[in-house]
């Protein structure tokens, strides 16, 4: 069964929401958390969850100011069913989610899907990149940002354990030469890379 915590502060702490059986459930135990207090955290600590229940729980609570996500898996055990998916196109009428932390990204496309479901998102912090490339990293997800419009989103923040001077010299040039954003600032401290943009 899912583990479902109410915690300080108006959080909302998920577990378990990995399988497929406990999803009613899921949306019983919210549909009851609510009868108790108004969320406006959720937090969802469980390596790859099931992108479904994440957007129910999103849809449920209609409340939310910020997000934190442990890890997701875009690989999913079926194709999201229509109501999932009507959440999820309808998240620009309902989310009010601004700060989104992702423990850990696998993949790039799981940042596209976090920046549809939160489409407000001003704010975007991710500890693991996984291996990742930090510049194809960076150029990515700017390239999206303005490909689509994006108004909201102005900072990013992750981690790389070999952050240095360099690599932030390295960031600078190819944002300027690509030309991906015009009035930004970008620093380090220790092993974070902090990008802010108007």
């Amino acid at each position: 069964m899912s583990s479902n915590q109410l915690g300080e502060s108006n959080r909302l702490i998920l577990t378990d929401i990995t399988s497929l059986q406990y999803l009613e459930l899921l949306t019983f135990d919210i549909i009851r958390a609510l009868t108790l207090s108004q969320f406006y955290h959720l937090e969802v600590s469980e390596e790859k969850n099931f992108i479904g229940a994440l957007i129910q729980a999103v849809g449920l609570l209609s409340e939310l100011k910020s997000l934190k996500v442990d890890s997701l898996s875009l690989d999913q055990p079926r194709e999201l069913c229509e109501e999932e998916v009507d959440i999820f196109l309808s998240t620009e009428d309902t989310s009010k989610i601004k700060k989104v932390y992702l423990k850990k990204m696998n993949d790039i496309p799981e940042i596209y899907f976090l920046m549809v479901l939160c489409p407000y998102m001003e704010y975007l912090q991710v500890d693991c990149i996984n291996d990742m490339d930090v510049e194809f990293f960076v150029r990515d997800i700017l390239k999206k940002i303005n490909d689509e419009c994006n108004q909201y989103l102005r900072s990013l923040y992750f981690k790389v354990p070999a952050a240095d001077d360099r690599l932030i010299q390295k960031l600078k040039e190819m944002i300027h030469s690509e030309k991906l954003l015009v009035d930004y600032t970008i620093r380090r401290e220790s092993e974070t890379i902090y990008l802010q943009w108007k």
